[in-house]
């Protein structure tokens, strides 16, 4: 059975974002799942995001929400728990 995670941060958006991404536990990213930005581009849209919004005063308390899902060894293979996490993300946007 799967667990899931919904982590709301208040950090620094570029740091979680880098952490979130690390290539050693993402095998180099390669599953990994974007919601409304492209890869590569997170933490520019991100933040082109929160500026657009700012008059609602989005720039400060919570910076972005961090997924985490985890399956017993040889529950799924990576590439299911891939697509199990896009078709979350579909959810949540």
């Amino acid at each position: 059975m799967a667990i899931t995670k919904i982590l709301a941060r208040k950090g620094r958006l570029d740091a979680g974002i880098k952490y979130i991404l690390n290539g050693d536990k993402t095998e180099k990213q390669i599953f990994t799942a974007h919601l409304n930005c492209g890869p590569g581009r997170e933490c520019r849209q991100m933040l082109d995001t929160k500026r657009a919004a700012g008059s609602y005063g989005k720039m400060d308390g919570v910076q972005y929400y961090h997924v985490i899902q985890s399956f017993k060894p040889g529950e799924v293979t990576p590439e299911l728990a891939l697509e199990i996490a896009k078709e979350s993300l579909h959810h949540y946007a």
